[in-house]
């Protein structure tokens, strides 16, 4: 399995090489000296992620989709040739694709289904290539719009420039579409990433390299080690084949000469002398020449046998006859033709061939009578080479057991210097108990070659005491940590912690065996394990150590520094993986998505900054998350100008799995911000969702064509025009010449998308200064004239403060880079759901009516059009146009907007200069008054009143009339409104029908029309100041007498009778056959007091007692007393 893993690791590597075109991403070409000094520099942003910011942009969200990268700040060179982040768009290809940064998992998933014969080529194709899925591609730099404090309506916006891929780390410049000017938004000059070995092969770390607060020390120390590791490790397979190829032909070129045998070796031994007496060390068998037995029981161990004569490969014993000995060399290499080499003596009693020497064996077959006893060294200091080998493969299997453990079950248990210090704990010990076995294993094969050429005992050192105290205090430290859990209770794997411990144990017998084994050098072993004749005498013992091995034992030992070597580096590199893989063990979401609302950028666990553009109107959200499997959960905070603290507090949620939850937010145009933290065992991750509210821009259309026969120079002429619905909300009636109403009329209703971003408040001044198109932030719309300043404007209470957001125009249309180099990204998606009509919660309908029709305008226009055309009642007093906007599928509010069409100009204001009692507007002026004024007052005069207009489409022409009157000459004056020339309206500019005759409204000045007003209004007041306007006619008396005192008395007008005596009017003037006092008699009116009465009675001498007695009479008597 290990030796599985560190394959897979380099396959992977090259799959990697192959598959990412980016392995030379770090190479950024510097930006020509001097170039983008006139272009403003982007500053850090401040955020731990790596990222640049614009202060105060000076462009819309909507204008920033055209925005692209250049590596010129003259904007000639895009950006090309970079390899974009692709993300998959299926939820489960998405974790599919990031379990694939954890290695270690990933290869146990492969061999655990290995194992389990569950093992597809589908597995190992998406190990191998990578998962498939239709994906989309993230832009190689974000941006996004905020406010740098969501909790305010009037705080400074911010432009945040995030790059994806690692080709954007360098100098860049953010540039708009050739017709603007200038080019040169701002340079961008992006921090340089981190250097990695790993970026030759495979890229980056998509997550952990954006961040500066990841241990780029940590990772590139355990890349390096992954790396080194990876050379060493075919260094050492390409010694392992030069050590097997140079020790064979150095075996062949020695011959006998470092044989291992005590004795001389039979098969180099030439000076014969038959017949030969030998003692069997070791049961044997004859065989005949033909390879058959001669007999099926073997001569038993200490046998004697007579040898006539001897031949070298006398026998060829079948391949059975060599399983059944067991010599698995000689299986393997007879059947290659290079079988070992034998020596065979004949025997005559019994008759037959036996097997004396063989080729490679360290134990004789025969001995004669006064051999030695032949000792080996003990098999728990010298163990088989296979044993060794297994015993090692064992101790690094519980290494990568115990190393698992801690990855998978220790993660979310420890903080991460815990895990850390578990982590490299397990491997120093499993480092020094494996160099402690091979440094045992070479001092063994000393004290065999001592054994076995000087028959001395080599004295073998202890285990140095430092090696054993540093052993044991990592021992120590682990097992602290596993108690301490153990202890608090606050365990949650009592099973792996004890089978982790169980790992830890193993490692420490190992190391105690490897210590008490070395005692062992004084008690040799028999070399058989059958009896037979020898002598047995004592062995001194030695500290001299052999000044050289046998070719042999250099071999063996040759093989075992090799696999130590090996087992070393594999553990290296699985701890070097392992920190890897735990680096990456972060809170992350793994998508996340809205009911509600278009995102700009595809999600994905990469995406910590994201842009929602979200409708105005609505006032709530589905959130769906889907949380990493290494996420505790994900706590979300709504920012808002309009939540309080307390509104903040009570709507933090926490989400402890993958799933859907509705979220409650304000209304309205205001930015919001959306921060989801999801929890991990090690590191938080923070996802910000930029909420951006859309709005529309609506207008009104009214188009219709003019009779011919009343206006034949208009034959073929069609009258065309456009309000925005803010005016029309405020003034219902629409001016228009005189059109055919009984032909079509045609509505229009226009709706334009845009984005309240960014808001720029300040001063009006300020504001001024940038685009119209940029929505704004004041206590009122500034500017107002016939509704065409502000396509948008609301109100927005704030606490005990009020803002009004508005827009004084809107963008039409958008042209988004797709390409590599724009900010919009290739799969952008923002314009087809601004222009979607069929799925929207868009409708226009007219009541009492029918509905309106839309038709999209343009591929980049941001305009939705409804038309109605037919026999329209608009001239109906309650009609009027009812429009539901938004972008959801959703039920809303629909706006009612009055409409009633009037064929005429707007009617003429008018204003009085230096308003007094002295001068004054009889009756006073009112929207829905009269259309005839009288200006009054001793001061009084045409020149003081001023006539206009609101819609500056329009201005007022006066003209000036007089003619005589009974109290001088009357002065008039005629205003009409007419449309200017130069406003757009072609052909029918005076074709606006006026309210009059000829005037759409006329003021006039005489004493006489003065009079009449304030009579008829009953104003005391104003009559008194018209009073003072006879001081300037020629016959003051004459006007006076004029029948008003009379009209005054039958209006029952007491006020007026006193204001009219007052000025001497005269009471017995006979004005239309009567006298004032005779039509107060007629009338019987009481109400006149006796003072008035008296007044009038006696004020002149040819008034006689018997009208007065009349008067008294016919009132009852009231005044008698």
């Amino acid at each position: 399995m290990l030796a599985i893993c560190v394959v897979w690791q380099f396959i992977w590597s090259l799959c990697q090489a192959v598959r990412d075109t980016t392995a030379d991403n770090r190479h950024i070409s510097p930006a020509p000296e001097n170039d983008g000094d006139d272009c403003p520099s982007a500053t850090p942003s401040g955020l731990d992620l790596r990222s640049l910011a614009l202060e105060g942009p000076d462009f819309t969200f909507m204008k920033s989709r055209e925005f692209f990268l250049s590596k010129t700040a003259s904007c000639d060179d895009p950006m090309h040739g970079v390899e974009l982040e692709k993300v998959k768009k299926d939820t489960n290809a998405k974790r599919a694709q990031l379990a694939q940064r954890f290695r270690v998992k990933q290869v146990k998933t492969v061999l655990q289904s290995a194992v389990q014969n569950k093992l597809s080529t589908k597995t190992v194709k998406e190990a191998v290539m990578g998962v498939p899925g239709e994906e989309e591609q993230v832009p190689a730099v974000e941006l996004h719009l905020f406010p740098e404090d969501p909790k305010k309506v009037n705080s400074s916006w911010r432009a945040l420039l995030v790059p994806t891929t690692p080709k954007a780390f360098g100098t860049w410049f953010l540039c708009q579409p050739t017709p603007s000017s200038p080019r040169c938004i701002a340079k961008l000059p992006f921090e340089a990433l981190p250097f990695h070995p790993s970026s030759v092969v495979r890229g980056w770390y998509a997550v952990l390299d954006r961040y500066k607060s990841s241990p780029a020390l940590l990772i590139s120390l355990m890349e390096a080690v992954l790396a080194c590791g990876s050379l060493l490790l075919l260094a050492l397979a390409i010694s392992a084949v030069y050590v097997m190829v140079k020790g064979r032909g150095a075996s062949k070129q020695d011959g006998g000469e470092e044989a291992d045998e005590p004795e001389g070796s039979l098969l180099a031994k030439t000076d014969w002398s038959f017949p030969c007496t030998f003692h069997l060390t070791q049961h044997a068998q004859l065989y005949q020449e033909s390879g058959e037995k001669v007999q099926d029981d073997p001569l038993d161990a200490g046998s004697c046998v007579v040898v006539q004569e001897v031949q070298k490969g006398k026998v060829r014993l079948s391949l059975a006859s060599l399983v059944l000995s067991g010599d698995v060399a000689d299986v393997i290499r007879t059947p290659l033709g290079k079988p070992k080499e034998t020596l065979w003596g004949r025997l005559e009693t019994p008759a037959g061939w036996l097997l004396l020497s063989k080729e490679g064996e360290r134990m004789p077959r025969v001995v004669t009578d006064k051999t030695n006893v032949i000792f080996s060294t003990h098999t728990d200091l010298l163990p088989s080479l296979p044993v060794l080998l297994r015993g090692i493969l064992v101790l690094l299997s519980v290494h990568v057991s115990s190393q698992w453990i801690l990855v998978e079950f220790f993660t979310s248990m420890n903080s991460f210097a815990r895990l850390m210090t578990l982590m490299f704990g397990t491997l120093a010990t499993h480092l020094l108990v494996v160099l402690e076995r091979y440094r045992t294993y070479a001092l063994a094969m000393q004290y065999d070659e001592v054994l076995q050429r000087k028959r001395h005992l080599l004295r073998l050192p202890a285990t140095h005491l430092k090696m054993l105290v540093v052993f044991a205090v990592l021992q120590a430290a682990i097992l602290t940590i596993i108690i301490e859990k153990l202890v608090a209770g606050s365990s949650k794997q009592l099973v792996t912690e004890l089978c982790f411990l169980l790992c830890q144990a193993m490692h420490g017998k190992a190391m105690y065996d490897n210590s008490a084994v070395r005692l062992k050098w004084r008690e040799p072993q028999l070399a058989s394990k059958e009896v037979y004749t020898a002598t047995v005498k004592a062995m001194p013992s030695t500290s001299d150590h052999p000044a050289r091995l046998s070719s042999k034992r250099t071999q063996s030992l040759s093989v075992v520094r090799h696999v130590t070597c090996t087992v070393v580096l594999i553990a290296m590199m699985l701890v070097a993986r392992i920190t890897l893989d735990v680096l990456q063990l972060r809170g992350e979401l793994v998508h996340y998505g809205f009911t509600r609302g278009k995102l700009i950028y595809p999600p994905g666990s990469s995406a910590f900054h994201n842009t929602l553009l979200l409708d105005r109107n609505a006032d709530s959200i589905t959130v769906d998350l889907h949380l990493g499997e290494f996420t505790r959960g994900v706590e979300m905070d709504l920012a808002h100008p309009l939540l309080t603290e307390e509104d903040q507090e009570r709507g933090s949620l926490f989400l402890n799995m993958s799933g859907e939850l509705q979220l409650s937010l304000p209304s309205g145009p205001l930015y919001s911000r959306l921060s989801l933290l999801a929890v991990g065992d090690y590191v938080n991750t923070t996802y910000v969702i930029h909420i951006l509210r859309v709005g529309k821009a609506i207008s009104l259309g009214l188009s219709g064509s003019f009779n011919e026969t009343r206006h034949p120079e208009l034959a073929g002429t069609t009258f065309l025009e456009e309000r925005t619905l803010r005016y029309q909300l405020r003034h219902r009636v629409w001016y228009v010449p005189d059109i055919d109403f009984s032909a079509n009329i045609t509505l229009l209703v226009k709706m334009t998308s845009l984005v309240f971003a960014p808001m720029v408040a300040g001063s009006q001044e300020q504001a001024d200064t940038i685009a119209d198109s940029i929505p704004r932030v004041a206590e009122r719309c500034h500017r107002e004239s016939a509704g065409y300043d502000c396509v948008v404007e609301e109100t927005v209470n704030v606490g005990s403060s009020q803002f009004c957001i508005y827009q004084h125009s809107a963008e039409h249309s958008v042209f988004p880079d797709l390409g590599n180099a724009g900010v919009a990204g290739p799969d952008s998606g923002m314009l087809p759901w601004l222009q979607d009509i069929q799925f929207s919660g868009n409708w226009v309908r007219l009541t009492p009516g029918p509905d309106f029709d839309a038709e999209a305008v343009g591929n980049h226009s941001l305009n939705t059009v409804y038309r109605l055309t037919g026999l329209l009642k608009v001239q109906d007093d309650d009609t009027a146009i009812q429009i539901a906007a938004t972008e959801d599928l959703t039920n809303t509010e629909a706006l009612r907007a009055q409409l009633m069409v009037v064929s005429g100009a707007p009617r003429p204001l008018l204003q009085v200069r230096d308003e007094s009692d002295a001068c004054f507007l009889l009756p006073t002026f009112s929207l829905d008054g009269p259309l005839d004024y009288a200006i009054c007052g001793a001061h009084g005069a045409l020149d003081q009143v001023e006539a206009f207009v609101t819609d500056s489409r329009f201005h007022v022409i006066p003209e000036d009339l007089q003619e005589p009157g009974n109290c001088g000459i009357v002065r008039r004056r005629g205003f009409r409104s007419v449309r200017k020339d130069d406003s757009g309206c072609g052909a029918w500019c005076q074709r606006y029908l006026p309210r009059g005759a000829r005037y759409d409204m006329t003021v006039s000045h005489s004493p006489s029309r003065c009079f009449d007003l304030a009579l008829d209004l009953e104003n005391a007041t104003a009559l008194e100041g018209s009073l003072w306007m006879t001081m300037s006619v020629r016959d003051s008396r004459g006007c006076l007498d004029a029948g008003w005192l009379t009209r005054a008395v039958r209006l029952n007008s007491s006020a007026s009778v006193k204001e009219l005596l007052e000025w001497d009017a005269d009471a017995n003037q006979i004005w239309m056959g009567v006298t004032p006092l005779q039509t107060a008699a007629a009338a019987q009116l009481a109400s006149l007091s006796c003072a008035y009465l008296l007044r009038i009675a006696f004020a002149r001498n040819s008034v006689s007692w018997n009208v007065v007695n009349l008067w008294f009479w016919q009132d009852g008597g009231g005044c008698r007393s």
